[in-house]
């Protein structure tokens, strides 16, 4: 294995390590980058880099973004965090006021999108008849 293919691995368990009971582990997060810092300049940059990365995507697959036309309430945003989150470890959400979804929702969850949107169902609607 290379230098680079083992820098990757390190970083890779580095991200997951940074996660203690799924809460990023700030003190962890702080010594990790300072630890990097000590690569030579081209190491340390491509590690850290790395490493940012590998976080960003960690903390998206744990972020529940809610779209919805409408404004939800606080007990409706908790009823769809807690039907979600036997299936998916959710730590953060955001919601967002999307009136050109018509209705319905549009949850995501990292990569995985749930599309009960109005302008979804017309979609595939027309895409049946058109089909026809």
């Amino acid at each position: 294995m290379n230098k680079s293919k083992k820098l990757v691995k390190l970083i890779n368990n580095l991200v997951e390590a940074s996660f203690t009971k799924g809460k990023l582990d700030d003190f962890f997060v702080k010594k990790t980058i300072s630890n990097l810092k000590k690569l030579k300049s081209n190491e340390a940059i491509f590690a850290l880099e790395k490493y940012k990365k590998g976080l960003g995507r960690k903390l998206n697959e744990t972020t529940l973004s809610i779209e919805s036309s409408a404004k939800l309430s606080p007990d409706e945003i908790n009823k769809i965090k807690k039907d979600l989150y036997t299936k998916y470890s959710i730590l953060n959400t955001t919601f967002l006021l999307n009136p050109s979804i018509l209705g319905g929702l549009r949850l995501r969850i990292g990569d995985y999108l749930l599309d009960y949107s109005l302008k979804n169902s017309i979609k595939q609607i027309g895409d049946i008849v058109r089909g026809i």
